[in-house]
């Protein structure tokens, strides 16, 4: 590991780990806020499309080497695995394994002009290099559940709209991630009636990009769907804003996700992929 419908798009100013995240490592608070402040910059580009959603993402994306037959075993059997797709991008993959994704995520001043709603968190594994338009080479992401953060009613409804959202506590709450005291940074989701964490990403900043980040670019601005109806949902995430470049600019990390159903197959730790 390194690293909804078609209504309108929800344009991201991106600010990642890649593995990937870039802030400083927050201290952690372990309540929910009921109106959620994060410490993250700024939305830079509400201005640039006024009559658009658009927000900022902070947080950490993270390639997981997983076997093949698991990503069979979760996609929905009448959807293929475009294997060219990934193999071009990710040449010498091996070929019984599969490149899913852990995204730990806090949107950030999201909105429409001066209109604004909380920020919230969330976290899930995404399924890219999905066939389902009928071309034979467009790639969709296919999204399991999504854990996403109480505090925000608004997200949690829009976010139902085509796809499987369960709402969970986060560790820190209302930042991207927080230090572990132990130079690692974790964020960490538990679902309602859970009394351990369902979801966690725990990542250390690495010395080297073993990805480029053209990789992270394509995955995450893939056209999503869920098991959840049969709507897509086609927000883009952008990588060229200030929140992504000097200080802010996105860095390598590697590490571990821990995952327990239904955010995966079976309750297991997925180990960096170097």
């Amino acid at each position: 590991m390194h690293s909804f419908r078609i209504v309108s798009s929800y344009v991201l100013a991106t600010n990642l780990h890649i593995g990937a995240s870039s802030a400083s490592p927050q201290s952690v608070n372990s309540e929910t806020a009921i109106l959620c402040t994060s410490q993250s910059q700024p939305n830079p580009i509400d201005t640039q499309y006024p009559t658009q959603i658009t927000g900022t993402i902070n947080g950490t994306y993270a390639i997981l080497s997983i076997p093949y037959a698991s990503a069979r075993a979760i996609v929905p059997s009448q959807n293929a695995i475009l294997r060219h797709a990934y193999e071009s991008l990710l040449p010498g993959w091996p070929k019984d394994m599969y490149p899913a994704y852990y995204e730990g995520l806090l949107d950030h001043d999201v909105g429409t002009g001066p209109l604004k709603i909380g920020d919230f968190q969330r976290s899930s594994i995404r399924f890219p290099f999905i066939y389902r338009l009928g071309d034979g080479h467009t790639s969709f992401r296919y999204t399991g559940p999504v854990m996403l953060s109480p505090n925000n009613l608004v997200a949690l409804v829009g976010a139902s709209v085509g796809n499987d959202i369960r709402a969970g506590t986060f560790r820190p709450a209302c930042e991207a991630y927080a230090d572990d005291g132990h130079g690692n940074t974790f964020l960490e989701g538990t679902g309602v009636g859970s009394i351990t964490a369902d979801v966690r990403g725990t990542f250390r900043v690495g010395s080297s990009k073993p990805y480029p980040l053209n990789i992270f670019k394509n995955m995450t601005n893939q056209p999503s769907f869920s098991s959840v109806g049969n709507l897509c949902d086609h927000y883009i995430s952008l990588y060229n804003s200030s929140v992504t470049q000097g200080v802010h600019s996105p860095v390598p990390v590697q590490g571990s996700g821990y995952v327990r159903p239904p955010y995966y197959l079976q309750e297991t730790t997925l180990a960096a992929s170097l």
